[in-house]
């Protein structure tokens, strides 16, 4: 009998940072933006206890949880480890908590607006942000990415954010925004080139053990979807693990035109050939297969204690995904963002279907055949860019519009609620309280799932069960008096006392100090003080031999009470 790794997952999620638009774009207004992120990072410090980490300018809560500045442009949020779907629910929920009263103080403080939002495409640069899953296992990792697929390209009927193509010039609606910019099955790559499935291979602890890091998933608001975005990856990562085929019969035939299929059609019917034949499925069927093939096992003991409520969970929502006259609206992201945004459409006027036949009439508009120079026609406005249209162009854009009974007012007036509802999307996940925020307190949702609460505390306090809790405590005892103390995910070093925690088991829940070994004491530092360390062992060295040295210049000191990475942003 094959055995497997404790369930243990966590997420890392990059947030949407933006700065008043009244400063112009210039030197003043990036530095404007840095400053305000720096003052954001001063907020967290203040409101919980942590640790600046060794690898980065990081600050590592005592929730066993990190927070840092990425790239200098957004912040970033990372749960600590966590042993079910409930709590890492719980531990995203206390992150938003905390970063959204941290912003709306920092507002308030200096008298303007600042904006701070969980959503994954930028409409006005393209960009993405995404979120980012880890899960603990020991299964090669080339056989996972081939037994992980089915769920990979179907899983968005209920952990699609929803949203809209932000590369298209129309409006076209997509079940996860993120997909348009997967472009690979596989792939190493995060910022550009982003795979399906991810090959990072940076386990962060010891002991045989691997982390499967996902970054095809979005940043969510329902609880239900980020659950059983947990639950279903991490159950399916388990029968792997017993050895059981979960892909068997399920392949995609094409898995990037699979995912882009699915993810274009919100009534959930689309097909795509699966397996070795001519056998073609939809996304539910997919979904419902996989989950069979965990509800054969639930007798097993190697299953975790919730694996029972997960797949109840999971067929539910199956079954209300399969029902037309909802599709999970009020309990899942992209539903509930479809019947919004076709309501406020139809203020306009319009339907969904016009919104598609008007978004393909931009496409003639503004994307000509290839080899033709499009850069003139961006920016235009619709009666304009029409006037550059050859005859035959002119003609297809008249029988799309005509297809629906459309009339070109309606193309003229199609870029101001274009602009409407990008907005509302944008403020549909704001922090800390955007339009889904709005409508959950109003009782409009039921995305709730049993089991989550305390977040105040997991603002806090680490989770029980792996090495979080142990980390969290540490670095609360350690952080009242924090000057010579940093962390990883896999190390505390206390340089006051010479000392190292090894973190390294992901299950380690017992304090053992151990003292420095030869290389600790510089590779625990910050890369300023490593580098510093160095030279002066160095000239040291030099000294010993007899060798003729300048003096060291004396480098510039640190605010003792500073937190040495985190000021460098």
């Amino acid at each position: 009998m094959n055995e497997v790794t404790p369930s243990l997952m966590g997420l890392e999620v990059e947030l949407a940072f933006a700065v008043p638009s009244a400063l112009p774009r210039s030197p003043r207004r990036r530095s404007g933006h840095e400053a305000l992120l720096r003052a954001l990072v001063r907020r967290v410090r203040e409101k919980v206890s942590g640790l600046p980490g060794s690898d980065g300018p990081r600050w590592y809560l005592s929730n066993g949880g990190c927070f840092y500045v990425d790239a200098g442009s957004h912040p970033e949020l990372c749960t600590p480890e966590c042993r079910s779907p409930q709590d890492l629910v719980r531990y995203a929920l206390a992150g938003e908590r905390l970063l959204g009263t941290c912003v709306e103080e920092l507002a308030a403080e200096q008298s303007i607006s600042l904006f701070l939002g969980k959503h994954n495409v930028d409409y006005a640069s393209g960009a993405t942000w995404g979120c980012h899953e880890s899960y603990l296992h020991r299964v090669e990792p080339r056989r996972l990415s081939t037994e992980l697929m089915p769920h990979l390209i179907s899983r968005q009927i209920f952990t699609g954010a929803g949203g809209f193509d932000s590369r298209s010039p129309g409006l076209t609606f997509l079940l996860s925004p993120r997909v348009p910019h997967l472009e690979y099955e596989v792939s190493s790559h995060s910022t550009d080139g982003r795979g399906i499935f991810h090959t990072k291979n940076e386990p962060l602890c010891a002991g045989g053990y691997r982390r499967l890091h996902l970054i095809c998933g979005e940043s969510l608001c329902s609880e239900t979807a980020l659950w059983l975005r947990a639950a279903t990856t991490s159950l399916l990562l388990t029968l792997i693990e017993m050895g059981v085929s979960v892909s068997r019969g399920l392949q995609p035939h094409d898995a990037l035109e699979s995912l882009h299929l699915f993810s274009q059609d919100p009534t959930l019917t689309v097909r795509v050939g699966v397996g070795s034949g001519r056998v073609c499925r939809s996304a539910i069927e997919i979904q419902q297969r996989l989950l069979q093939k965990v509800e054969a096992h639930l007798e097993d003991s190697r299953l975790p204690p919730w694996a029972m409520e997960a797949c109840q969970l999971w067929r539910s929502t199956l079954d209300r995904l399969a029902d037309p006259t909802s599709r999970g609206a009020g309990r899942l992201d992209w539903s509930t963002k479809h019947l919004l945004y076709g309501k406020r459409l139809a203020t306009h006027g319009l339907e969904w279907a016009d919104v598609d036949a008007l978004s393909r009439a931009c496409e003639i508009l503004y994307c000509p055949r290839s080899g033709e120079d499009r850069s003139p026609r961006q920016g235009l406005s619709p009666r304009k860019a029409r006037a550059q249209l050859n005859e035959e162009e002119g003609r297809e854009l008249d029988a799309t519009l005509e297809e629906r009974e459309l009339r070109r007012d309606a193309l003229e007036r199609f870029p101001a609620i274009r602009a409407e509802l990008q907005e509302l999307d944008v403020r549909f996940s704001e922090l800390p309280e955007g339009v889904f925020a709005r409508l959950d307190r109003a009782g409009a949702l039921a995305h709730h799932v049993a089991g989550v609460e305390a977040i105040d505390t997991a603002m806090h306090h680490p989770p029980e069960g792996s090495r979080a809790q142990l980390r969290g405590q540490t670095i609360a005892a350690l952080s009242e008096e924090p000057k010579g103390r940093y962390c990883t995910w896999h190390r505390i070093h206390d340089f006051s006392r010479s000392q190292i925690l090894d973190l390294s088991d992901p299950f380690t829940t017992t304090a053992e100090w151990a003292d420095f070994s030869e290389g600790d004491e510089l590779s625990g530092r910050p890369s300023s003080e490593r580098l510093q360390a160095m030279l002066e062992q160095l000239h040291g060295e030099r000294r010993s031999r007899g060798d003729r040295v300048s003096p060291l210049p004396e480098r510039e000191r640190r605010d003792e009470e500073s937190t040495p990475q985190l000021d460098q942003l």
